[in-house]
């Protein structure tokens, strides 16, 4: 396998906003969700932005003739750990739709480079599959991966994580099966989507997440207003704590999938408050992606999951502007993307 070299790691930060091929230019891939101010978890640590890279939904390229596809450059070339997310809607009465990650091309009509991935929907003849092309040979039929396909003229979620050995392929936030490298991840230059579809979002974020995962919100503290955004998944529970500066428990989120139950506490001084519990359970069933927002607001922290709003939280600190500093999550659970919002 290929190996990340120090070009790469000396030029593969890119601070435009568009980047130049001949007479074309491609917009970069979103890193983050947040609409303004971002602090994010990145491959090789965290990374403030004061305002997106990119949007998070992608307009199409002009190539030639009335060919329009989606085709997204990388801020850099792929890690370990890291996720593609795509959000769309196939249309009405599809033919084909592709999902490629290319090295060294633009396009898969280049026939130059490698497409590391090229994930099809060819709706004309039924088939559903992920396969690659090196050396402008395609994979043995007998070694793709068969996915099935998208429903029609309903929205889909997509994601496409890097391990050392594969892709690791999600559909609608449930993970479907591996798919082996057949060339280095850490050479992929642009993603290119293709056909009867409309993306609403792409973005590429994470990286790979010791756990327990600890780290210091911000490097100094929580603010007002903050959101903390979590994309994770599990099979039974697990625990999220904010600490104060004595690395006290000011808040504890446990959620148990198996009771699909939470409850919240806190933990100060080495004696535990009231607890609390109840909350619609907005989770999708173990193994499915899920997404935890905290908000740190005036009276209370506020807590999504989803998008959906299930419960508060009153401060249990003397000044919830400054005193919640480190973020913790423990036990059975597997982190896609951390990042702290200031809107």
């Amino acid at each position: 396998m290929l190996t990340i070299s120090a070009l790469t790691l000396v030029f593969g930060v890119l601070l435009a906003a568009f980047v130049k091929a001949e007479d074309k230019e491609y917009p970069f891939v979103a890193l983050q969700t947040c609409r303004n101010k971002a602090w994010v978890a990145r491959p090789f640590g965290f990374q403030s932005y004061d305002a997106p890279n990119a949007p998070l939904h992608p307009a199409r390229t002009f190539v030639k003739n009335y060919e329009f596809p989606y085709i997204l450059c990388l801020t850099n070339y792929l890690y370990v750990g890291e996720t593609i997310f795509i959000e769309g809607k196939i249309d009405e009465n599809p033919s084909l739709v592709t999902f490629n990650l290319l090295a060294g091309a633009e396009n898969l009509d280049d026939h130059i480079g490698a497409v590391a991935l090229h994930w099809t929907q060819q709706y004309a003849h039924g088939n559903g599959f992920v396969t690659a092309r090196i050396n402008d040979q395609w994979d043995d039929l007998s070694s793709v991966l068969h996915t099935g396909l998208f429903a029609v003229n309903k929205p889909f979620k997509i994601a496409i994580r890097v391990l050392e050995d594969s892709y690791e392929i999600y559909k609608d936030g449930v993970k479907f099966g591996n798919f082996a490298h057949r060339a280095g991840f850490d050479i992929v230059d642009h993603i290119e989507i293709v056909g009867d579809v409309e993306i609403n979002s792409i973005r590429v974020v994470g990286r790979h997440f010791l756990i327990p995962f600890k780290t210091k919100i911000h490097g100094t503290h929580l603010m007002l207003n903050d959101r903390i955004r979590v994309e994770a998944r599990t099979f039974s529970y697990f625990y999220v704590n904010i600490l104060n500066a004595k690395e006290d428990i000011a808040f504890q989120l446990f959620v148990d999938f198996n009771a699909k139950a939470m409850t919240r506490n806190s933990l100060i001084n080495g004696t535990w408050g009231q607890e609390e519990s109840g909350g619609q359970w907005y989770f999708q069933p173990q193994g499915y992606i899920f997404v935890l927002e905290i908000v740190n607001e005036d009276e209370h922290l506020s807590l999504m999951v989803n998008g959906d709003a299930f419960a508060t939280f009153k401060h249990r600190v003397p000044n919830p502007k400054e005193d919640y500093i480190f973020f913790e999550v423990t036990n059975d659970i597997d982190i896609y993307s951390f990042e702290v919002c200031s809107d």
